[in-house]
């Protein structure tokens, strides 16, 4: 099962058909790991929902108030059939996201960034 972490305050247009095509691949089951309420439409984050449905992948969303980072590290902590993790960013990584994707990666989880 993948986890998808991205920030609501930042939700990306371009990254969620890549999330899609990715886990069309990998993995019939998505956790979605959204911090921050979005301040997007929520027609976006509505119409990410329905590219899932219709690719048949199930998925699961959750909300953190938290540091994305922090986040990513709590739920994978507390859902061990989490097997690989894609994290959603707008731009060039920060270094915060650099440290928690090692992180994740010296746990054994193999992490992929989506930029848009």
């Amino acid at each position: 099962m993948a986890l998808l972490v991205i920030d609501g305050k930042r939700l990306e247009k371009a990254l969620l058909p890549s999330a899609v095509q990715i886990c069309r691949q990998l993995s019939q089951r998505l956790d979605i790991l959204m911090t921050s309420p979005p301040q997007e439409p929520l027609h976006l984050l509505g119409r990410f929902l329905q590219l899932l449905e219709r690719a048949g992948i199930d998925y699961r969303l959750t909300q953190a108030e938290g540091d994305l980072a922090e986040e990513a590290m709590r739920y994978v902590q507390r859902h061990r059939q989490i097997s690989m993790v894609l994290i959603g960013a707008d731009r060039k990584p920060s270094a915060e996201l650099d440290m928690a994707s090692q992180q994740l990666r010296d746990l054994g989880y193999p992490v992929g960034m989506l930029v848009a």
